[in-house]
């Protein structure tokens, strides 16, 4: 076990060495592009070609101005698909939805761009281009463990990103996961909050303030930002993010529970490979509800069904007075 540990934190101080090193050599090509595209921009006095020179005249063999910047463009998609892929955002879903769409726009939107997203719907669907590297690989209807384990077999990153695709990021969200994982070999993940958007509807709401109470369990950390940042032992997939060695370490989720395929995966972090999972409260992601009573009586019942077999099989983290609560 010691030696898993040693290895684990061998592992990751290496792929620190070689994801730094990625990255300075990602910023300097994307410095020699942009003054590439400076210099694709000469006036035309500096040009032999005529002045309407994106429509040459048909006996000039140079490619003309736009043919050069479509050029480039090509070539800036291509560069950062290759080196900013520090992080691997891994979504499971059955079909295409609104709040998919909207938590792909989200992504677009955030400020720490070194990255790529793994879909994995039932089906095949078509996505609109959100200008960022995105990957669509159609499993079939299995359940959301056995989905993000393919996902993850895929992944370029050096980092896997959980979040559901009814959940969407904060704009700082791979800001704040990549400061606090370069700088803790100890922490194999860390998680955040999902908390209810403000815009969701009332029953949402209602459904959101519930997990919020203490009749739920009593983990407001998990549905809002709680400082101080603390170790925990369990944590929800719509907000989780794991470095890929220790993920491989331990055998990815391969689960078929659902839910508490989380649980488990959170249990071989800290039982196998004998890491810390760190809360990080400003680690945010917006998480909608369900939108009617039934829908999150629903919910509220397959937690606890799987919460009370877990009790009995996996004991370490599920035998908990918290987790009585409801029931009484």
């Amino acid at each position: 076990q010691e030696l898993e540990a040693r290895q684990v934190e061998k592992a990751a101080e290496r792929q620190q060495l070689v994801m730094t090193s990625t990255n300075n050599l990602a910023l300097l090509l994307a410095e020699i592009l942009e003054q590439m595209q400076k210099n694709l921009e000469v006036p035309p006095s500096q040009c032999n070609k005529p002045k309407n020179c994106n429509k040459p005249n048909p006996n000039c063999k140079k490619p003309s101005m736009s043919q050069l910047k479509e050029a480039q463009k090509k070539l800036n998609k291509e560069m950062k698909k290759s080196f900013f892929s520090t992080f691997s955002i891994i979504i499971p879903f059955k079909s295409w939805s609104e709040e998919l769409d909207e938590c792909l726009t989200h992504i677009q939107k955030l400020s720490y761009s070194m990255f790529e997203v793994i879909l994995l719907p039932d089906e095949e669907v078509v996505s609109p281009d959100f200008g960022f590297s995105l990957e669509i690989i159609p499993t079939g209807p299995i359940n959301p463990a056995q989905k993000r384990d393919i996902g993850a077999k895929k992944a370029e990153g050096v980092y896997l990103a959980f979040i559901d695709d009814d959940a969407y990021p904060q704009s700082d969200w791979l800001d704040v996961a990549n400061q606090v994982l370069i700088s803790r070999s100890d922490v194999g993940a860390i998680g955040g909050p999902g908390i209810t958007p403000r815009n969701d509807p009332f029953w949402a709401r209602v459904s959101g303030a519930f997990f919020l109470s203490s009749t739920s369990g009593g983990f407001p950390e998990r549905y809002v930002s709680c400082p101080p940042c603390r170790i925990v032992d369990d944590w929800p997939s719509v907000n989780l993010i794991v470095r890929k060695s220790v993920y491989e370490l331990i055998g990815g989720f391969d689960s078929n529970y659902w839910p508490g395929e989380d649980t488990l995966f959170c249990l071989k972090i800290t039982k196998q490979a004998k890491l810390k999972i760190l809360y990080i409260p400003n680690l945010v992601v917006w998480h909608h509800r369900r939108p009617g009573l039934m829908k999150h009586l629903r919910q509220v019942g397959n937690y606890g069904k799987h919460r009370g077999y877990f009790v009995k099989s996996y004991p370490e983290t599920s035998y908990r007075i918290k987790y009585f609560t409801p029931t009484l």
